[in-house]
């Protein structure tokens, strides 16, 4: 099956890494990173264990962190929509679709 990670949830993860090394450290950067790239691995392995949540897109935590890789599987395609902090509003994703 095929990944693609959005250009809006690239931002995404932009905004958060820059976050942390403006507001924590160096260090919280680096694992926020790689715990988003072993959730991105997690999902290729099994995309369909992760829960359905709103609108039909399922949700993979990210370790660690206040955030979830949501994403759709759309035919022979995973598709992450959003790096998305628990903070922000869920309804906002229904613009990304």
């Amino acid at each position: 099956m095929n990944f693609r990670v959005r250009p809006e949830a690239e931002m995404d993860y932009v905004e958060s890494v820059s976050f942390y090394l403006a507001e924590e450290t160096p260090q919280s950067a680096e694992r926020f990173t790689n715990e988003l790239d072993n959730a991105y691995l997690e999902i290729q392995e099994a995309p369909f264990r992760q829960r359905v949540v709103q609108y039909g897109m399922r949700e993979k935590r990210i370790k660690g962190f206040p955030f979830a890789v949501i994403y759709s599987i759309e035919e022979e395609e995973i598709v992450v929509v959003a790096v998305y902090h628990d903070d922000r509003k869920r309804s906002r994703l229904k613009e990304r679709l």
